[in-house]
């Protein structure tokens, strides 16, 4: 045969991987025409006997493809993914409801529904949406109860903003009006400014910035000093400790948390037990020793015996009752309760991020670094996980000197492990 011959199709192997690729792209059965065109690039009536041959004989031999019907045009059969006769079925029968809960326990008992949203999908399409806020009046729809087990009177019972913010006047709620794209945008944890400029606006005591999904808190004084996760953790540590509501004694941090934050500690018996960036580290090792109090400098902070994970509405509530009980403005209490030490944070493109480990140059000079700084400074290096990078942290007494020590350890990136190019800019290439 010629060059358009069945001995040079691709080979079985190919032609199955090929023909699931695109069957799984379509997501619904599709006929013999389709997939001879798209393995074999046949796109003339010649020959389309045997290419038909070849792709049955093909397709018959695995165990992954199953003929569903003839498409009325002759007859060409409609090939489908054994895999889809079940969830099919599933689509047809089954209401499958994406959801997002978030709860909490500011209350004896049990934890109290102050969010839920819902989508319910029947037959691929989607049929009912649901959003509710803290205890809003409005009806759970059944979907929502028939896959969650959230019920009405769950919902009615859930604390409203009045309750949970008991003697205290709100008068200004900023970035509330989602539209489905602007989540944190210019607004929320990631960006206090506007927070800042209407407490001040406003002659407020405190102001609160949650992040997208409100498990983390920024909070703001009166005189509009952002107060980030540092100083709100060691505020919260210092009172639970006297309090006798520190388990163990013991707060956990990440070993991004400011050196200041230990210095703090130290004085006031609390112990400080540091562990890897990431909340999911801060979480296990509270349940592993049975402590109760962890966070971030991000304003993650998880209160182990009132929640499973980070909830920045409890964290602003409960550093709102600290500020009461203290009867001392935000801004002093936060100023008080730690020396920040400068940090210079540098993100570093390498060629060879992988090397990192072994680069003896590079740990040579963060010995000299850290040597140079003594206890009052700190060094750490981590490569991304995700692009070509290795982020450099530094902390000293004055700000020069944490920029100089960086700046050594840049160059010294550089000439172990090579420079990577810019980053790519945003664009359609």
């Amino acid at each position: 045969m010629g060059s358009d011959g069945v001995e040079n199709a691709p080979q079985r192997g190919t032609l199955i991987r090929r023909a699931h690729e695109l069957l799984e792209s379509q997501g619904q059965p599709v006929p013999e025409s389709v997939l001879i065109r798209h393995l074999f690039g046949a796109d003339s009536a010649a020959g389309q006997a045997l290419w038909t041959i070849l792709l049955r004989q093909t397709l018959r031999s695995s165990t992954i493809f199953e003929e569903t019907g003839e498409t009325g045009i002759g007859s060409e059969l409609l090939w489908s993914l054994k895999a889809w006769r079940s969830t099919q079925q599933l689509l047809n029968d089954v209401e499958f409801v994406v959801l997002d809960t978030e709860t909490t326990g500011l209350r004896p008992g049990p934890d109290r529904v102050i969010e839920v949203a819902g989508v319910r999908v029947r037959g691929g399409q989607v049929r009912e949406t649901f959003q509710s806020l803290i205890n809003p009046g409005r009806r759970i729809p059944p979907f929502i109860a028939q896959f969650t087990g959230i019920t009405q009177e769950m919902l009615l019972d859930a604390p409203t903003a009045k309750e949970v913010a008991a003697g205290a006047q709100v008068v200004a709620v900023l970035g509330a009006e989602p539209d489905g794209t602007n989540i944190n945008h210019e607004c929320g944890s990631t960006h206090p400014g506007a927070l800042a400029r209407a407490v001040l606006a406003q002659r407020a005591d405190i102001g609160l910035a949650f992040d997208g999904d409100a498990d983390r808190v920024i909070a703001v004084a009166a005189d509009g000093q952002v107060v980030d996760g540092d100083r709100i953790l060691a505020l919260l540590a210092r009172d639970m400790h006297q309090r006798g509501l520190l388990g163990g004694g013991t707060v956990v941090v990440t070993v991004m948390t400011n050196l200041g934050f230990h210095r703090a500690m130290d004085p006031v018996g609390v112990k400080v037990h540091t562990v890897a960036v990431g909340d999911r580290y801060v979480l296990e090792a509270l349940d592993a020793n049975g402590w109760s109090l962890g966070g971030e400098q991000s304003g993650h902070i998880v209160f182990r015996s009132l929640a499973t994970t980070g909830d920045g509405v409890l964290s602003g509530l409960m550093l709102a009752d600290l500020v009461r009980r203290m009867g001392a403005p935000l801004h002093e209490l936060a100023g008080n309760v730690m020396d920040k030490y400068p940090q210079v944070l540098s993100n570093v493109r390498v060629a060879r991020r992988e090397a990192l480990a072994a680069a003896a140059e590079v740990w040579a000079e963060v010995a000299r670094v850290e040597a140079s700084l003594g206890r009052e400074g700190r060094v750490v290096l981590r490569p991304s996980g995700t692009e070509p990078l290795v982020r450099v942290m530094v902390e000293a007494r004055t700000e020069g000197q944490a920029r100089e020590c960086a700046g050594r350890l840049v160059d010294a990136l550089h000439r172990a492990l090579g420079e990577a190019g810019p980053a790519p800019s945003p664009g359609l290439g």
